[in-house]
């Protein structure tokens, strides 16, 4: 067996030096994605932890049978990157509109889950 192979086996298990290893050896790469996707290191930072984060979860779900580890990581990084892409969207819109004053959106838990709040506050303040 392989040492990637392991690692994912590992993963799996919940093994957090697995998962430690499997993020070092990815990260930079995956951030480099979701930055060239979102053009804003600090979004693509947090977006890169959350791309992580649901590796870690959601791990049991990775089946090499459908593809490369890299490959399922990657496709992760690419959907929650245009998750972002659309939520920015939206709330640009919403805030255009005059409907939603950026306070109000802010505040509420209804407008803006809590996940994506910290995104909110990095579109907000870059203008």
């Amino acid at each position: 067996m392989d040492k990637l192979n392991d690692l994912i086996i590992r993963l799996k298990q919940k093994d957090i030096e697995a998962f430690k290893e499997l993020h070092f050896k990815y990260c930079e790469s995956i951030n480099g994605v979701i930055n060239t996707i979102l053009t804003d290191e600090n979004i693509a930072e947090e977006i890169t932890q959350q791309v992580f984060l649901h590796v870690w979860n959601n791990s049991e779900d990775y089946s090499a049978k459908k593809g490369r580890f890299f490959t399922w990581i990657l496709n992760i990084a690419k959907n929650k990157a245009v998750e972002s892409l659309h939520f920015k969207s939206n709330i640009e819109s919403k805030l255009k509109s005059n409907k939603y004053p950026i306070k109000t959106i802010l505040d509420s838990n209804n407008a803006v889950d809590k996940k994506n709040n910290r995104i909110l506050n990095l579109i907000y303040s870059k203008g």
